[in-house]
């Protein structure tokens, strides 16, 4: 795959999903605000980088994986997004139309989740009509200088039988993401539950619960106070994101499995800035609890041994899962039963939970599959 050697490609998607884990670290810094910044970064690398998904995949994948280009893309543009939240709205289009196009070069598919993720984007808005502006611009500008640029190459290459390409490709990919959707509307619950469970092994249960937690909160929020920032437009494309992982093949369309990644590098953020703005991280009981968590959770993986692979490969006849959930649900009712949690909130308490169960879940995996 793009004329690279196995050994080649594992490098290349290691550096690359180091500076992925950088762009993780200054969404998170952003999105924290000025004075979590530092812990909302800590908080959503740490989450990133020792997750099985980060961990694993560069290194693990080899050619059958691709690039990682399409995490780092939606990553760089998220990032943009954000750095220029206070720039004039003509100066803020221009760049956004740039890392767009980058987005179209890369993966039409994501292209098109960003673009349909900013329509409720604008209409909850604080101010809708710049930001309206903005995703024109950014749209029609965007193509022009992808579609400029693909020409220019293939003027170069004197390919010109590939310079409709793009417009094709789009076409195929539209054709096929539909068809899955319908298809799984239509009798596929086997499957869907198949990949739901794969979802939950790969990036663990109490990721997913974290990260559908924090997506939700965010976008009933958005609602709620008809008000919309850039952290909701990353929750609006993770919506996107799991609907393609849950409800298509759309897996298939994407280079490899960075879809995976691109989730996580979406959630990880999120979850930093909800643990350091509740202050959790600071309170004893919050730390006792994700220390029982930990150690509760700990137990059924020791016990499943070498089989914990089951959780990522065959998760339908697995019980791993289900029985670090009951772990997991052991832990909230030791913290109770010792009354460790009684200065935190129920949210704070569930935070502890999963985010303790989470990271031995993580380490666990990691140093089964390095080993």
């Amino acid at each position: 795959m793009f004329g690279l050697s196995s050994t080649t490609l594992v490098l290349t998607n290691g550096l690359l999903g180091l500076l992925a884990a950088l762009l993780v670290f200054r969404i998170g810094w952003m999105l924290a605000g000025p004075r979590d910044a530092f812990r909302g970064a800590v908080a959503s690398l740490f989450l990133f980088q020792l997750n099985p998904v980060a961990m694993v995949m560069p290194s693990k994948l080899e050619l059958q994986g691709g690039i990682i280009l399409v995490t780092l893309a939606l990553l760089f543009f998220i990032s943009l997004a954000l750095g220029t939240e206070h720039w004039s709205t003509f100066m803020r289009a221009i760049v956004l139309a740039l890392a767009w196009s980058v987005l179209l070069g890369v993966n039409v598919p994501t292209a098109v989740m960003i673009l349909i993720a900013m329509v409720p984007w604008v209409f909850f808005s604080r101010r809708p009509v710049p930001a309206l502006g903005i995703v024109v611009t950014m749209f029609l500008l965007g193509s022009a200088i992808f579609l400029g640029f693909w020409t220019l190459v293939c003027a170069g290459l004197r390919h010109w039988a590939v310079v409709g390409a793009p417009a094709e490709g789009g076409r195929l990919v539209w054709r096929f993401l539909a068809q899955g959707f319908w298809q799984s509307l239509h009798g596929a619950e086997a499957a869907f539950v198949h990949r739901l469970l794969t979802l939950n092994g790969w990036l663990s249960p109490f990721l997913f619960i974290s990260g559908v937690w924090v997506t939700g909160k965010s976008v009933s929020a958005m609602l709620r106070d008809r008000r919309a920032n850039i952290a909701d437009l990353m929750a609006l494309v993770a919506i996107l994101i799991l609907a393609d992982l849950l409800l298509t093949r759309g897996k298939d369309v994407w280079l490899g499995p960075w879809h995976l990644l691109s989730l996580t590098g979406l959630w990880c953020p999120l979850l930093g800035r909800e643990l350091v703005r509740q202050g959790s991280l600071h309170k004893t009981g919050f730390r006792l609890t994700a220390g029982v968590s930990f150690v509760l959770v700990a137990l059924p993986l020791a016990f499943f041994g070498q089989n914990v692979g089951w959780a990522v490969s065959e998760p339908l006849g697995s019980p791993v899962l289900v029985a670090v959930l009951l772990a997991a649900l052991a832990a909230d009712g030791v913290s109770r039963f010792l009354n460790v949690s009684r200065s935190m909130t129920e949210s704070e308490r569930a935070h502890a939970v999963l985010t303790g169960s989470s990271l031995v879940y993580f380490l666990l995996l990691d140093c089964l599959f390095f080993r």
